[in-house]
């Protein structure tokens, strides 16, 4: 048996201010009993349909090069109104053992505690050995309306020589309105060098023209990324990366501008140094 526990922030650091501006732990705070049957964990946490899409993300969902513009942005919750796109409070949650012979899996329940928007209930399995992995994941939460959030997906990579051929398929649904994403994508180590790169596609349908949900208010996302480590802690990296929308769409690489007017395009730049302590 082994006792756990994880408790992360993120910090403004021109202001010192917590990540989100209310809660100290805003990314994760749980506790967790892990044994050879499993390991059992209460708290705030990653769910399970997240993590299916931004471990296959070239650039890990951090940067202007990340698609989560497109699964974690504005038109990712269709207006729902949930809070459970990401992380999960209050969760309970179930990780498969790694003694499966390559088969691995999570799966979730969050109280909504009188919340709309925070009662979760999802998993994910997937299956790893050697250069190839696959995993679907599935996910459900309550909205304040009689029609609950869903998102589908499946993700997988593959490892040939320096490189890792990644990407995923996902889909959320919210009533008549749906968002379905593309990702393929790279990371290409040689060395002390890795290239990262990525394209995908985000469709949305089912909503009034002018919505921004509409058939057509479509975008796509390429980017490029170079890191140099100059040690096995320390790296420099740069990142270029485009988002092109259609119709009503307004994805933008970063915050989104308050003059951005609806179909007009993203560009964004990067470049800075990384330390893990």
């Amino acid at each position: 048996m082994t006792a756990n526990f994880w408790l992360e922030s993120g910090i403004n650091s021109d202001t010192g201010a917590p990540g989100d501006g209310t809660r100290l732990f805003n990314r994760a705070s749980w506790v967790s009993l892990g044994s050879p049957f499993g390991e059992l964990r209460l708290g705030r946490d990653l769910n399970p349909t997240y993590v299916n899409t931004f471990q296959y993300d070239p650039f890990v969902a951090v940067g202007v090069g990340t698609v989560l513009s497109f699964t974690s942005g504005p038109s990712a919750l269709l207006g729902s109104g949930i809070q459970t796109n990401q992380r999960n409070d209050n969760s309970i949650g179930y990780f498969l053992p790694k003694t499966l012979g390559g088969v691995y899996g999570s799966f979730m329940a969050s109280a909504g505690e009188g919340t709309p928007g925070k009662k979760y209930v999802g998993g994910r399995l997937g299956y790893a050995v050697g250069s190839f992995d696959i995993a679907i994941a599935y996910g459900e939460t309550e909205t304040a309306v009689g029609d609950d959030y869903t998102q589908t997906g499946i993700a997988g990579s593959y490892k040939f020589g320096p490189a890792r051929l990644m990407g995923f398929y996902n889909v959320v649904e919210f009533g008549a309105l749906e968002q379905e994403t593309f990702l393929i994508g790279t990371n290409v180590v040689f060395g002390s060098h890795r290239l990262r790169a990525s394209f995908a596609v985000n469709r949305l349908s089912g909503g009034a023209a002018g919505s921004g949900f509409a058939d057509g208010d479509d975008s796509r996302l390429i980017a490029l990324g170079y890191v140099y480590g100059f040690s096995n802690r320390t790296n420099v990296y740069a990142t270029a990366s485009r988002i092109t929308n259609d119709g009503s769409a307004r994805s933008v690489v970063s915050a989104t501008p308050a003059g951005m007017l609806a179909g007009e395009n993203s560009t964004g730049y990067e470049i800075g140094l990384s330390h893990s302590f």
